[in-house]
């Protein structure tokens, strides 16, 4: 299980304030929505170098409060697989993370160099 905070509103949440806090709206917009996507293979052209497949998330809002702050992603991840990760962060950036998880269940951090040559490994065979 992988969990990444979201600092976005619900769907029905922006459509109440869009028409009264736009600008609040526009802020979370800008700061995105956290994604999960397990990768396939390489791709030769493009502007991502992996064959993606996005992973459907859980999101908890036990935690959030009225503005959207709070909320909690989760995505199921299985053991042998890549997985690239983003995750938005409030100053407006995101942050690509490179994961898989081994076989007693722990998530291991890779970088993009290890993915691309795990990868080009399993397509060349």
């Amino acid at each position: 299980m992988f969990s990444a905070p979201a600092h976005a509103l619900s769907p029905a949440r922006a459509r109440q304030l869009r028409r009264f806090d736009p600008l609040l709206v526009e802020h979370h917009r800008r700061l995105g929505v956290p994604w999960v996507a397990r990768l396939t293979a390489l791709t030769p052209t493009g502007r991502t170098p992996f064959r993606r497949e996005f992973l459907p998330r859980r999101d908890d809002y036990g935690q959030a409060d009225p503005r959207g702050n709070g909320i909690i992603c989760y995505w199921t991840l299985q053991a042998g697989e890549l997985y690239e990760a983003h995750c938005p962060r409030t100053d407006g950036t995101a942050e690509r993370r490179y994961l898989t998880v081994d076989a007693d269940g722990l998530l291991i951090e890779c970088t993009k160099e290890e993915v691309q040559q795990w990868l080009a490994n399993v397509t060349s065979e």
